[in-house]
């Protein structure tokens, strides 16, 4: 970093580490007190107060800079404004859940592993006949909400639903009709 750079105040000008005193200590050492009043915005009578403290070698409270000032050739200083840190960008907080109607299903599509050593791309898999019930419309009567089913992949009624979740994330739903569902699945362990 330049010398001018670190006499005018900039914000990342560091003292601490390359003199051993703060970057108000060096201000009041080195700087007009127009300079030190317009940068740190004290008054006449805190100024004086400070550079006779350091005089005197009494210890100074760091103060923050609260805006930066060129100086100016002249002798005089001249203060820029110095914009505010943008505010961070805030999630979304609205999401969408869906709540079918009558007898229609909200079905999470589980995939399908294959055991099998070739690559297959995306657009050659067939779609998965297994999923887990989202959600339930209100005259569902044989499943209940987050049950595995089975369901007939080949449902001509069917629909394809994209919902944002409370993360922001799109995910992928399958909107059906009760009577397209060919079985509850249940876990079975087995010990032997």
């Amino acid at each position: 970093m330049k010398g001018s750079a670190l006499a005018s105040g900039a914000p990342s000008a560091r003292f601490t580490s390359a003199t051993g005193r703060s970057e108000f200590v060096n201000d009041l050492m080195t700087q007009t007190s127009f300079f030190v009043k317009k940068k740190y915005d004290i008054d006449d009578e805190a100024y004086n107060q400070y550079v006779n403290d350091l005089q005197n070698d009494i210890a100074v409270p760091e103060l923050v800079p609260v805006s930066v000032v060129v100086p100016i050739s002249s002798g005089a200083a001249q203060e820029i404004e110095q914009e505010p840190a943008p505010l961070p960008t805030p999630k979304p907080v609205s999401y969408y859940e869906g709540e079918p109607f009558g007898d229609n299903l909200l079905i999470e599509r589980v995939e399908k592993e294959h055991s099998s050593q070739l690559v297959i791309p995306d657009s050659l898999k067939g779609k998965s006949e297994i999923g887990y019930v989202k959600s339930i419309g209100d005259k569902v009567k044989k499943v209940k909400v987050s049950e595995l089913v089975m369901f007939d992949g080949f449902a001509a009624h069917g629909a394809d639903v994209d919902l944002i979740d409370e993360e922001g994330t799109i995910r992928h739903y399958l909107l059906l009709k009760e009577h397209d569902l060919l079985l509850k699945l249940k876990k079975v362990i087995h010990n032997e």
